[in-house]
């Protein structure tokens, strides 16, 4: 399984490098799978064998096709032989750098095992062994790339394996490397950029259909969330993608819509939502970060909430995402709603059947708008429901695909994989929409689930209402981060259910409140003990200048004086002295400093720099009451 990851490490995306398409990329993989075939001639069939077993998955045969072409007329690896063979240029072989780079990929991921083994061990006390660790990292493409995770070799093994919890370790591994360890979150970002690009594979019968060929004549109907999203009325992390989503579509031209059936879905949320304040005062969210969640973790007020839900079908034209009625049913177009709505509730036992309804209303409007036919080129496909909801996009896709036939262009997408397929459209890549993807996935993964936050809540109610628990407690269970944390890791790190565990979570978050709160008292008083330290020295730089200024002033005077009185002030006889002119008083003057320093020792210099003192020190007493210091 690590050589897959490898090999999407290798296959990853250079967008430096002109003249290369989506193709290019995996010549490397074409060079190592055509080195090891066993006959210089061979069909395509042949090719595909080997290749799955050089990269371990597969890939339609409409991409081998495009490959093969590519690596005879670009890089001249091949010949075209009779009866659709082909034969090996061995020559041109022996360029290849595969190996090299390859070698390369692989210490770099099995330094990102042996960190992610580490970590488990270190920070959640858990023990994984080297060789079952790359089985956790394709939990990251479970949800980016659903197409390629079913196409690997090792699917049924992984499709065993996979879990919340093991999603959950990873995304505690990558949250960790992101902020962290830039090198790991590097190495994973690799593979995940290669899986991005495989993942278009699926979505046509040939891959550069995808690059190549715009969406201008295909119209892209959002869902509820994707909307809420893209308005930024959730936690950033998972907003980004939709807004990147957006900006690719503005940005190719391409209409978006969304349903009038969709906008009324958004305003009951936010009518429920005043409601509940106008009657609790406080919001309580279905799920962390939904749009209870929002509100209520930015203060938004009552009067706020009505001006959103006033304007809302305006901020959604000033983003060119323009509401259109849903179309009359037409019954020579439609399929079982029942069958559908069955199989959702199966998989979905918390969604209520009006939301229900609204996902089969919006799938039904764009099958109509398809004319009930199945689609097989995106480009072409007239319309397309996006959600972010991954799990309805793969089980309605299924439904269709046992109806109608399998189809490149599904009726209902994904915004992950949507946005890949869009990615590769644009001419203006966002070259961080990889990466954003990969931290919104991991976000998510981090958040609890719509059944454990139920029962979370049912249990911290239960606790209130029995006083086990005080209001105050239960504000910090339901809207603390570090409780929604805390609940995440107990849940993930023992087997024990919810009942009896809400007071052990609650008595962490309040040590790790208390430890953010010491930290940050921390923080905050070294940053006032800094800047208190800085007036001072500023201060006392001031009241130095005022001293010196007023010392020199002084000084300057009393060299005037003296020479004044020196040269003009003496008097020819003492009875000089009882008219008191200005000439004897300068001259008295100057005899009691005289006597003074004489008799007492008082120098006329001291009396200086004590008054100078003084008035540098009432500057500095004015500045500090003058400004609060």
């Amino acid at each position: 399984m690590d050589k897959f990851l490898v090999n999407m490490a290798i296959v990853r995306v250079n967008l430096d490098r002109k003249g290369q398409d989506i193709l290019d990329n995996y010549i490397p993989l074409v060079h190592e799978t055509l080195a090891n075939m066993e006959n210089d001639i061979f069909s395509v069939d042949e090719f595909k064998t080997r290749f799955v077993e050089i990269a371990e998955f597969s890939i339609p045969t409409g991409a081998v096709l495009a490959l093969l072409k590519r690596a005879m007329k670009k890089y001249e690896l091949l010949i075209k032989g009779e009866s659709g063979t082909y034969i090996i240029n061995r020559e041109s072989l022996q360029t290849s750098g595969y190996t090299s780079v390859r070698d390369a990929e692989q210490r770099k991921y099995n330094q990102l095992v042996s960190k992610f083994v580490r970590f488990c061990k270190d920070e959640l006390d858990l023990t994984i062994e080297h060789d079952s660790a790359a089985s956790y990292f394709f939990e990251v493409l479970f949800d980016l790339a659903p197409l390629l995770f079913k196409n690997i070799s090792d699917a049924e093994k992984l499709k065993i394996n996979h879990s919340d919890k093991n999603r959950y370790l990873v995304a505690r591994f990558i949250s960790y490397a992101n902020n962290a360890d830039q090198e790991s979150f590097e190495s994973i970002l690799s593979f995940v950029r290669g899986s991005i690009l495989t993942e278009t594979f699926y979505y046509s019968q040939n891959p550069t259909d995808i690059e190549n060929k715009p969406l201008r004549r295909v119209v892209v109907y959002f869902d509820t969330q994707f909307l809420i999203r893209l308005l930024g009325f959730s936690d950033s992390a998972l907003c980004a993608p939709s807004q990147e989503l957006w900006e690719m579509l503005k940005e190719m031209q391409v209409k978006m819509r969304c349903f009038q059936d969709t906008l009324d879905e958004i305003h009951g949320i936010l009518f429920a939502a005043l409601n509940q304040m106008d009657s609790h005062g406080r919001l309580k969210p279905n799920r962390p970060s939904d749009i209870f969640d929002y509100i209520t973790q930015n203060n938004i007020k009552p009067s706020d909430l009505t001006i959103i839900l006033n304007t809302l079908e305006e901020k959604l034209k000033d983003r060119q995402v323009y509401v259109e009625p849903r179309p009359k049913l037409i019954d020579a177009y439609s399929f079982d709603h029942e069958l559908l709505g069955e199989k959702l509730s199966t998989v979905f036992e918390l969604q209520s059947e009006k939301a229900r309804q609204h996902d089969i209303n919006c799938l039904q409007a764009v099958f109509q708008i398809r004319e009930g036919r199945k689609q097989e080129y995106l480009d072409r496909c007239k319309a397309i429901f996006i959600t972010t909801n991954s799990q309805l996009a793969q089980l309605s896709t299924h439904f269709f695909n046992e109806q109608y036939g399998p189809s490149s262009a599904a009726v209902c997408m994904g915004d992950h994989v949507f946005a890949s397929l869009v990615w590769m459209k644009s001419v203006k890549k966002i070259t961080d929409l990889p990466k954003d993807r990969l931290v919104a996935n991991c976000y998510s993964a981090l958040l609890p689930s719509e059944s454990l936050w139920s029962e979370y809540i049912r249990e911290v109610t239960r606790l209130q209402d029995q006083g086990a628990i005080t209001q105050e407690d239960y504000h910090v269970l339901i809207y603390g981060m570090a409780s929604r944390e805390q609940l995440m890791e107990h849940v993930f790190s023992s087997d024990d259910n919810m009942f009896g565990s809400v007071e052990e979570i609650l008595d962490r978050a309040k040590r790790e409140y208390t430890k953010e709160v010491n930290e940050r008292l921390s923080t905050i008083e070294g940053v006032a003990t800094k800047q208190s330290d800085i007036i001072d020295s500023l201060v006392g730089s001031i009241g130095r200048v005022v001293e010196t200024i007023v010392l020199v002033i002084i000084l300057c005077c009393w060299v005037i004086v003296l020479g004044y009185a020196l040269l003009y002030t003496s008097p020819t006889s003492i009875t000089d002295l009882k008219s008191l002119s200005p000439k004897s008083i300068v001259f008295l003057v100057l005899l009691a400093v005289t006597l003074l320093n004489l008799i007492f020792g008082i120098r006329l210099v001291d009396v200086c720099r004590n008054i100078a003192n003084k008035s540098g020190e009432a500057v500095k007493v004015w500045i500090r009451n003058r400004y609060n210091m």
